[in-house]
C-alpha cells in the first residue's frame, strides 16, 4: 500500500538523528520499540566539567494493522504539533497508509549535570559520584510534566512514560563503563565492566526495572 508523506515540522539542517515511528512507544504509555543514544567518553567528560553538550539519539515506534481513519489522522496531526513544540530543532516526518503509520523525528538530547528547563522532555544526565565517577542515565527534563499533560489532553492513551528503555551506543578510548541488568552488544549481562577501547559498543537497557527508573551506567574516566 502506498504511503502519504507530510512535510517536516522541525528545524532545517539537523545533524543528529532520532527516528520515532508510531503512536505506541517513546511518547506513549509503553516502551519504545527502539531508542538509541550515541555518546562518547569525550562528551561525558566535557559535560561533567560543566560544558554544554548534545548527543545523537535514534528511536522508532509504529502502529500497523490499525485502521487509520479521520479521527486517528486528527490525533496524529495533534501529536505532530506537540512534538514540534518540544523538539523545536528536530525534523519530523509522518508517513501514513490505510492500515499503519509512522512518525520519524531527527533530533538531539542535552547531555548535562543539571536538569534542562527547556527543550526536549528527556535528557542524558551526568551525575557526579565521587572522584572521576559519574552516573550517566536517561532522565525526564524540566519540560516533561508539561509535555505529558499536553499529550494526555490529546488522548489519555498516549500519555508518555517518564522512564524509557534505551540502547546506549558508547564509543571512546578513555575510561570504563560499569552496568548491570543489561545487554552488551546483544549478550545479556548481570554485571559487567567495559573497558573503552576506541570501538563502539552497544549497552541495552530494556523492560523490567528500566520502565520504573532511569536507565544508565557508571562512567569512570580513569
Amino acid at each position: 500500500m502506498g504511503w502519504e508523506s507530510y512535510p517536516n515540522l522541525g528545524g532545517e539542517g539537523m545533524k543528529k538523528t532520532f527516528v520515532l515511528a508510531g503512536l505506541v512507544s517513546l511518547l506513549v504509555g509503553c516502551q519504545a520499540e527502539e531508542l538509541e543514544v550515541s555518546i562518547s567518553s569525550e562528551q561525558m567528560i566535557s559535560a561533567a566539567s560543566g560544558e554544554s553538550e548534545y548527543v545523537e539519539f535514534e528511536a522508532e515506534i509504529g502502529e500497523s494493522m490499525s485502521d487509520v481513519d479521520d479521527e486517528k489522522r486528527a490525533t496524529i496531526k495533534a501529536i505532530e504539533i506537540v512534538l514540534g513544540k518540544y523538539f523545536p530543532d528536530a525534523d519530523i516526518e509522518t508517513k501514513i497508509s490505510s492500515d499503519s503509520y509512522r512518525i520519524e523525528i531527527e533530533g538531539e538530547l542535552a547531555l548535562s549535570s543539571s536538569i534542562p528547563r527547556s527543550g526536549a522532555p528527556w535528557f542524558v544526565e551526568v551525575m557526579p559520584q565521587g572522584g572521576n565517577n559519574h552516573l550517566v542515565r536517561l532522565m525526564p527534563s524540566g519540560t516533561f510534566s508539561a509535555f505529558k499533560s499536553e499529550m494526555a489532553d490529546i488522548n489519555f492513551m498516549i500519555t508518555p512514560d517518564e522512564f524509557q528503555g534505551v540502547d546506549f551506543s558508547i564509543r571512546g578510548s578513555i575510561g570504563t563503563v560499569t552496568f548491570g541488568g543489561a545487554y552488551l552488544n546483544g549478550e545479556p549481562r548481570a554485571f559487567s565492566v567495559l573497558e573503552l577501547d576506541g570501538e563502539r559498543h552497544r549497552v541495552s537497557f530494556k523492560e523490567g526495572i528500566w520502565t520504573k527508573t532511569g536507565a544508565g551506567f557508571l562512567f569512570s574516566s580513569e
